[in-house]
């Protein structure tokens, strides 16, 4: 005797998180809603030796990603690419989370969400193809940023664009594929970036009445902004 069993469907997103921040929580969560997606998984991403991307340390990222996790609970933490002692690529992360989700019981759809600049340069990441084949990808809007027309057609045939209203533009039952979608967000872009909040808090003056003070708590969920400060971050 058979039962069916409940597609389950899985968002990955990946970042420095250096910090974490509402410009990274809200749009992931509205896309996640449109998407109908169950859980995502937040993985603070490793960052090579010779490269000086953060400002801090794996621990205190990975600390800020939990306290976002322990208050949303669409959010669950994943520490793969941190606890990775060699070169991390996605391709490894995706088959490992896969090989963990999957079973014979129930069946599991992985989203992978990345910038539109990240989309644009697809085509040089490592085992691109193969990315493809275990997951889709939910591509964010960021400034600046526009689909390159230029990309070849096994990534533009498989764009799936989502407008405001949440209808889908291409071909109807499409994203009912197992993998290989792109789905095209749009609305989601914020004045927001990790970039801009350490620059405040560099300049802040005061915990209580500065005016970046405010600023900060309309960027940043107060258990980060309280968090950083308790630590004396940036």
């Amino acid at each position: 005797m058979t039962s069916q069993h409940k597609v389950k469907h899985i968002g990955l997103f990946g970042g420095t998180f250096d910090p974490i921040h509402n410009g990274h929580i809200v749009p992931i969560k509205k896309a996640a809603q449109q998407l109908s997606l169950d859980h995502i998984y937040l993985m603070p991403a490793n960052i090579p030796p010779h490269k000086n991307s953060t400002q801090t340390s794996s621990f205190h990222r990975s600390e800020m990603t939990k306290l976002v996790c322990q208050q949303e609970p669409l959010f669950t933490f994943d520490d793969r690419e941190l606890k990775r002692a060699s070169a991390s690529y996605t391709i490894d992360s995706l088959a490992e989370i896969r090989q963990e989700l999957c079973d014979k019981n129930s069946q599991t759809h992985l989203y992978f969400f990345m910038g539109m600049d990240s989309l644009n340069t697809f085509t040089t990441w490592y085992q691109w193809q193969e990315i493809l084949s275990l997951c889709h990808l939910v591509v964010m809007p960021r400034p600046g940023y526009s689909l390159d027309k230029t990309l070849p057609n096994i990534l533009l045939n498989n764009i799936i664009d989502y407008t405001h209203s949440q209808q889908k533009i291409n071909t109807p039952g499409q994203n009912q594929l197992a993998t290989g979608n792109i789905f095209l967000m749009h609305d989601m872009c914020t004045d927001i970036s990790s970039t801009k909040i350490r620059t405040l808090l560099n300049t802040q003056t005061s915990h209580k009445h500065d005016k970046s003070n405010q600023q900060l708590l309309t960027m940043l969920p107060n258990s980060i902004y309280q968090y950083i400060c308790t630590h004396q971050l940036y």
